[in-house]
């Protein structure tokens, strides 16, 4: 993975990956990912726009680490568990496909490579670890009106379910979070 540089003040303008230009003056981050690199392939960020984890890595390695990232970017988003189910399954989609790949150049190998069928095992692994796992629904009912003896006794026990009910939602999206980001690609 390569490394990313700071510069606190900048002496001529770059262009940011985000799209606009760093003005002199300002500082920027620049790496140059990939295997020997030139002065000419390097990339410049501002502080708004920083590099992602697989914007510095190259090779197949660097697609299962935009998935995550665009994972994290969905769950961002989400308002609930089907949001969080789809998010996820484009997540698994994208690890299967890299898995395939890793496979692929495996099998190109007539007598084999240990590198690769280590980095298959990884991404095998990663597979199975990513489809085992699917959010969880809240099981809650909803309270009755009928079941409360004033208004205010029902009020409390809406917004009681409610809170048990955002709170479900939100450990449902760390638990995607967090099982994402211990996966080894």
């Amino acid at each position: 993975m390569a490394r990313a540089h700071y510069v606190k003040n900048s002496r001529k303008p770059h262009q940011c990956k985000g799209g606009h230009e760093i003005p002199a003056g300002e500082g920027y981050y620049w790496a140059a990912p990939g295997f020997r690199t030139s002065k000419h392939g390097k990339k410049f960020a501002c502080s708004a726009h920083p590099f992602r984890e697989s914007e510095l890595t190259s090779g197949l390695r660097s697609e299962p680490l935009a998935a995550r990232e665009a994972l994290n970017d969905a769950l961002d988003a989400v308002t609930d568990i089907e949001g969080i189910e789809g998010a996820w399954q484009d997540f698994v989609s994208e690890l299967e496909s890299y898995q395939s790949q890793r496979q692929e150049a495996l099998d190109a190998w007539e007598n084999g490579n240990s590198q690769l069928e280590d980095l298959v095992y990884t991404a095998d692994a990663a597979v199975d670890e990513a489809t085992s796992w699917e959010p969880e629904e809240f099981s809650e009912d909803e309270p009755e009106r009928d079941d409360y003896d004033s208004d205010e006794e029902y009020d409390e026990a809406v917004a009681e379910w409610e809170s048990n009910r955002d709170e479900h939602f939100n450990e449902q999206v760390e638990a995607a979070r967090d099982l994402a980001d211990g996966l080894e690609f």
